[in-house]
């Protein structure tokens, strides 16, 4: 450390030491349930609470610790958690014999059970223990917001989620907690879970699913088998079915009269919200009759594609000025005020007035007021707050309060300088780190990081961890503070007067500048490491490198990298020792552990546009087909690579990497690269490196490149080691297309599990850079580059539904398929790939029959050219069936219907029992024989019909996502049979309440529906039936894209509709 700064250091420390650290005030601990500290409540709520107590005992609970803590400026309470899952599960009714529990089944029997089921049930995700506010619930403030919530829970026609929408700072957080107070009170709680503070290890949708139900068990351990049973048959099933037995099926289990809720808070700020979101709300709508969910958040849902009308969006308003009066007045009881002087009752107004309904301006104000060793006195505060607020207006306001607490907290220039080093430090911390350690990473003394702890515990709103953790760790910023306050720091647009800017960008870059400096402390080895040879700082650097490197550093374009060359961490970087980052990537490996699977790269050959569903957005295609496309394109380079298969890269694919001759097998020779770069082409940025440079640059890149793909079936996100090994390898070569091509791979899967529009805007990006540098690129099948960059586009526009998106999706699949001639292996794949975004674009665009003509000589080339067995010849002849169905609705034409029929006869042969896929092509061939016998009127095809579709349907129970779309065909064929139109109407509304309310073909179902409905109407004359008919017609056009194929079927069907209102209205 440079002596300026050790001089610096010390005279701000010397100020701190003139008091000494404050001590906390440890009141005895309330064996009471968590959130349930002792209000004054008003005589209604006391009469809810005794009525809510009626209810049949049960097995006592058994209370203990759980180190949780309420807190806010100097003053910390224990609280206390409900029962702990070992006593949960020794008083649970376990298997099938009811007669014993699972602690009498352990001892009478010996059988072990018990402790089975709590070795089980200890590997689910527990909920970080967390600091909150003591007694911060103003009783009555938010009883109407309560009153709505109660009455929504009860309603038995109302959706199965509610959002409540409020701005930062209005008390969403607080609000969620009492919401879990008052709902447990009345016997409707099943589990709360913080999005802001998930565990590290626990923060994949499943993961989220299973610290859920975890928290269902704490509160009603009869459900404990049920989850326990979930545990065990859930492994590596997809993410809805995750949903349906972890939560909906253990509150099933509890046989309750009424729903129960699920809260879950801070929605916004957990990276996976969207796919989270959208998996709990692809469950039926009769789950609601025991499983509701809660969610709070800071954007109205719908504004991003989610929910639309399975969610009731609630907006949360800032509280009147006579509510935040009380609560300022309730809160200045804590407050030692000189001479026992309490504020005049119009200061109180005021400062209510100023709050604009904020609780979080209010309780930042009055953590001030009540820290017992400030400098100042607590009227002195108060009068500078109010001062200040008109000396700087209300423009910013909580940037004004934070700026003012800033400036209380640390006086002078000297500490806010040390503030801001802790801050930048800690800013982009991914994961905390014991004092000392973190000390010794930032070269931070210990004693000035308990002093800034110390006075940040004023603006602190959580903290991770127990009594024992206090002061003994360094958590990150984002755990500890108000996302308010985080926006204040990094916001670029607060006014000079106000701001106190700490950039997201140099935090990175400064803490990976630290984590260069960790690894040579342990790096080169003589001798292999493993994760426990490691202190925790080590770990740190090990796991979090890239990720710093990526975000702490300049962006790169295939020809522009000059910015990034004159960084330091490039400057780092070309300095380190390959042998050490060998030994890094080594460590890398062993230490990023898989904590979820995904299918990362589409097949090529994948049935993508098999029917006209929406491709699922977490899993693989349901055909287990060839090597994917990028695997595929691959072979050639990367086998030479790693000698192995990528998804299950092991720690000898990183040491066949020092006998590689790194330029001959990947990307442009060096020389030639050299020789080239002031050709007329552009001048590459990378080329002008000298040449030691570039060979240290190429071979981290390649390095880097195996460490990704080593990892690659990690759980992967925006801020996962896998992104940024892709994003600092794009910085080392920007000309290679490979790269770009995988760094888009990544972004695409990422995209996948959090639905981030940024990260597809990433991956589309990244596969445009891999298409810019293609012609530079010696590859033999460049047409795979395009296919990327049209796969990334495709999905994105079943996200999002962009018009433009499809347009582009079309137009690289054929870039691909013209980079790939007749009798080029990959031409196969080509031809169904364009063929699946050209069938899209002219369902939903409403094409020419030219463009659907196109679409089926596409598909028969594409089936042409598969060997003879190959795999994915059923796909293939489904979906050629489909488009002939298509061009069959639009020209009547008896022969493409006859031809869908033949072809779906074959696809189905080839998917017998037990395939997964069979019940796909059962009830596509019962469709196809439907729709032949409403032509030809030959009973044979209706009767064969309704056998395959109820086939299909065997193969479908109630958890399957396709459930639906099964009971859809079905009822479809059963309508035409008189015998079976109640069957039918029972069947299809059974289809349209498993149906999520947010899919994008629900108005197809509504479309069987309200046919059946007629045809109902037809033969009871139910005026009824008629009017429930016309209604879901007309719901059904307000959902139909305006130029899909399908739409003059179902106008023809309102124009029956208003005829048979008519003759209905004239005959009355």
């Amino acid at each position: 450390m440079s002596s300026g700064k050790q001089n610096l250091l010390s005279r701000v420390l010397n100020k701190f030491q003139n008091a000494s650290r404050p001590q906390e005030a440890i009141t005895p601990a309330a064996h009471a349930p968590s959130g349930s500290q002792a209000h004054e409540r008003s005589t209604a709520f006391e009469e809810e609470m005794r009525e809510a107590t009626r209810v049949p005992s049960q097995v006592p609970a058994i209370w203990v610790q759980d180190h949780s803590k309420h807190h806010y400026g100097d003053t910390t309470y224990h609280t206390h958690g409900t029962a702990n899952f070992v006593g949960s599960v020794a008083h649970a009714a376990f298997g099938p014999n009811s007669a014993t529990t699972i602690e009498r089944a352990f001892f009478s029997s010996g059988n072990g059970e018990f402790e089975k089921a709590v070795l089980l049930w200890d590997t689910l995700p527990k909920q970080r223990d967390t600091v909150v506010q003591q007694n911060e619930y103003l009783e009555e403030s938010r009883e109407d917001v309560v009153q709505d919530v109660l009455g929504w829970s009860k309603d038995p026609t109302s959706e199965l989620a509610l959002f409540i929408v409020g701005a930062a700072g209005v008390g969403k957080s607080t609000l969620a907690r009492h919401l879990t107070y008052r709902l447990h009170a009345l016997g409707q709680f099943a589990a709360f879970v913080s999005l802001s503070t998930l565990p590290s290890d626990a923060r994949s949708p499943e993961n989220v699913v299973k610290l859920a139900s975890r928290e269902i068990g704490g509160t009603h351990p009869e459900a404990i088998p049920a989850i326990l049973e979930a545990i065990k048959s859930c492994k590596g099933a997809p993410l809805v079915e995750h949903v349906e037995m972890f939560i909906v099926e253990s509150v099933r289990s509890l046989c309750l009269p009424h729903s129960l809720m699920v809260i879950f808070d801070a929605v916004d700020e957990y990276e996976f919200h969207a796919t989270l979101v959208k998996a709990l709300l692809s469950l039926p709508l009769s789950s609601s009759s025991s499983i509701k969910f809660v969610f709070l958040g800071r954007s109205d849902p719908r504004t991003r594609g989610i929910g639309n009308g399975s969610i009731r969006p609630y907006p949360l308003r800032p509280v009147s000025i006579p509510v935040m009066e009380r609560f300022l007045t309730s809160q200045f009881n804590g407050v030692r005020w000189e001479h026992g002087r309490r504020p005049a009752p119009f200061h109180v107004t005021k400062l209510a007035e100023l709050t604009n309904g904020l609780f979080i301006w209010a309780t930042v104000v009055c953590s001030l007021l009540k820290k017992r060793l400030s400098r100042f006195p607590p009227d002195h505060i108060l009068k500078s707050i109010l001062d200040a607020r008109k000396t700087l207006g209300d423009g910013e306001q909580l940037a004004t309060l934070y700026h003012h607490a800033i400036t209380l907290l640390f006086p002078d220039s000297d500490s806010r300088e040390i503030l801001r080093e802790y801050l930048t430090a800690t800013l982009a911390l991914q994961e905390s780190l014991p004092m000392d350690e973190f000390s010794a990473f930032t070269n931070l003394p210990t004693r000035a990081i308990e002093s800034i702890q110390a006075e940040l515990k004023a603006l602190q709103i959580r903290k991770p961890g127990g009594a024992e953790d206090e002061g003994a760790q360094v958590h990150p910023a984002g755990s500890l503070f108000h996302l308010s306050f985080l926006e204040y720091l990094e916001s670029t647009s607060t006014p000079p007067a106000i701001a106190f800017h700490v950039s997201m960008f140099s935090s990175h870059s400064q803490l990976a500048q630290f984590c260069f400096k960790e690894l040579p402390r342990f790096l080169p080895s003589p001798h292999p490491l493993r994760l426990l040879d490691l202190d925790p700082r080590g770990r740190y650097a090990v796991t979090n490198l890239m990720t710093h490197i990526h975000y702490g550093s300049p962006l790169v374009q295939p020809d522009s990298s000059e910015e990034w060359k004159r960084s330091t961490l490039c400057a780092t970087l070309r300095q380190t020792s390959l042998e050490l980052l060998w030994q890094w990537a080594d460590l890398l490996v062993d230490l990023a552990k898989p904590v979820g699977e995904l299918c990362m790269y589409p097949d090529d050959s994948q049935d993508t546009g098999s029917d006209p569903k929406e491709p699922n957005a977490t899993e693989g295609s349901e055909d287990d087909e060839d090597h994917d496309e990028q695997d595929a394109g691959r072979e050639g380079d990367e086998a030479d690579l790693t000698g192995s298969d990528h998804s299950s890269g092991t720690r000898e694919d990183i040491d066949k990497l020092d006998a590689l001759e790194f330029s001959d097998d990947h990307g442009p020779d060096l020389d030639e690269q050299q020789a080239g770069s002031d050709s007329e082409s552009g001048e590459l940025s990378w080329g002008n490196a000298d040449h030691e440079d570039m060979e240290h640059d190429n071979r981290v890149a390649q390095l880097l490149y195996v460490v990704a793909a080593t990892l690659k079936n990690a759980y992967i996100s925006q801020l996962s080691p896998q992104t940024g090994c892709m994003e600092v390898a794009v910085r080392l070569r920007p000309d290679d297309a490979e790269n770009w091509c995988f760094l888009g791979w990544t972004y695409y899967t990422a995209a996948l599990w959090s639905r981030s529009p940024e990260a597809y805007d990433r991956g589309i990006t990244a596969h445009r850079n891999a298409l810019q540098g293609v012609d530079k690129y010696k590859a033999e099948d460049p047409g795979r580059l395009p296919y990327g960059l049209a796969t990334a586009l495709y999905k994105r526009f079943w996200e999002f539904g962009r018009p433009e998106d499809i347009d582009q999706a079309v137009a690289h699949n054929r870039d691909g398929l013209a980079m790939r001639p007749p009798g080029h292996p990959m031409r196969g794949m080509s031809l169904n790939n364009l063929a699946n975004s050209l069938s899209t674009y002219v369902r939903e665009r409403g094409s020419s029959l030219s463009e659907i003509d196109k679409v089926i000589g596409l598909r028969r080339e594409a089936l042409n050219l598969l060997p003879h067995g190959h795999e994915v010849t059923s796909s293939y002849l489904c979906n050629l069936s489909i488009d002939l169905r298509y061009r069959y609705e639009m020209t009547a034409s008896i022969v493409d219907l006859e031809e869908t029929l033949r072809l779906g006869r074959k696809a189905l042969a080839l998917r017998p029992l037990g395939h997964a896929d069979r019940a796909r092509h059962l009830h596509e061939l019962a469709w196809d024989l439907t729709s032949l016998y409403e032509v030809q009127g030959n009973s044979e095809y209706l009767g064969e019909a309704i056998l395959l579709a109820r086939e299909s349907l065997s193969l479908c129970p109630t958890t399957h996502p396709d459930r639906w779309d099964t009971l859809d065909t079905l009822s479809n064929a059963l309508r035409f049979h008189p015998d079976h139109l109640d069957e039918a109407l029972q069947l299809s509304r059974e289809s349209l309440s498993l149906i999520p309310l947010n899919h994008s073909y629900r108005w197809e179902v509504m479309s069987t529906f309200a046919s059946i409905l007629r045809s109902h109407y037809e033969l009871s004359g139910s005026a009824e039936d008629l009017e429930e008919a016309t209604s879901v017609c007309e719901q059904a056009l307000t959902l139909c894209p305006p130029n899909h194929v399908h739409r003059p079927k179902l106008v023809a069907l309102k124009a029956k509709l208003v005829e048979a209102n008519s003759s209905s209205s004239f005959k009355s």
